[in-house]
């Protein structure tokens, strides 16, 4: 998402790289990158989910809490997601199914990193061929889970000076939509059917 690199030191004679290793065992696990709205799912919580969800009981589960615009909080369990080595550059997206612990439905998350756009604009604008948003909201409240690259590229180290770069937030997106893997089409006519519909969508 974006990368902060200081002016050159000497680590070998400055104390810069021991003091950030220093504050950084000393901080907490939010400022870690941690995820603290997460926690887990009670037994029986994670045993309707993982009926609803068709999994084995050897897959961890996690309960997510997405707060909405009135900042009221919804849960949702998910399978413990898997870190992967690399990702592409951008703003990649992680989609996976989930157990709605109010409405006992299978839905779509998307954890995403957004510009600021709401994807509920797209639905009051009445886009086709898009699912709609049951509710979306910033992974956390606190500072950690937004970029922070653009506020430096001003400084006389940055190698960068008038670059610009768009911040952006970590968050979630629920979608009342759950689809199949694109390679797993019936026909031709299926796949370019649904091609269509998204470009109309994106058009």
């Amino acid at each position: 998402m974006g990368t902060i690199i200081t002016e050159a030191f000497r680590y070998n004679k400055d104390n810069f790289l021991v003091e950030f290793f220093r504050h950084y065992s000393k901080a907490s696990s939010a400022m870690h990158g941690k995820d603290i709205s997460a926690s887990l799912p009670t037994a029986r919580q994670a045993e309707s989910a993982r009926i609803a969800l068709q999994l084995e009981a050897s897959i961890p589960l996690v309960k997510l809490s997405i707060p909405d615009a009135k900042n009221n909080s919804h849960y949702f369990v998910v399978p413990a997601p898997s870190a992967t080595l690399y990702t592409l550059p951008g703003r990649p997206t992680r989609g996976f199914k989930a157990y709605d612990l109010s409405s006992r439905n299978v839905v779509f998350v998307k954890d995403s990193w957004r510009i600021n756009l709401p994807y509920k604009t797209l639905n009051r604008a009445k886009v086709a061929n898009i699912p709609q948003c049951i509710v979306s909201g910033d992974i956390s409240t606190d500072e950690y889970h937004a970029t922070k690259t653009h506020l430096y590229v001003e400084y006389p180290w940055a190698c960068c000076s008038g670059a610009q770069f768009i911040p952006h937030r970590h968050c979630l997106i629920v979608l009342n939509v759950v689809g199949r893997v694109l390679v797993e089409y019936s026909s031709s006519y299926e796949i370019v059917s649904a091609v269509r519909s998204a470009l109309i969508g994106e058009w």
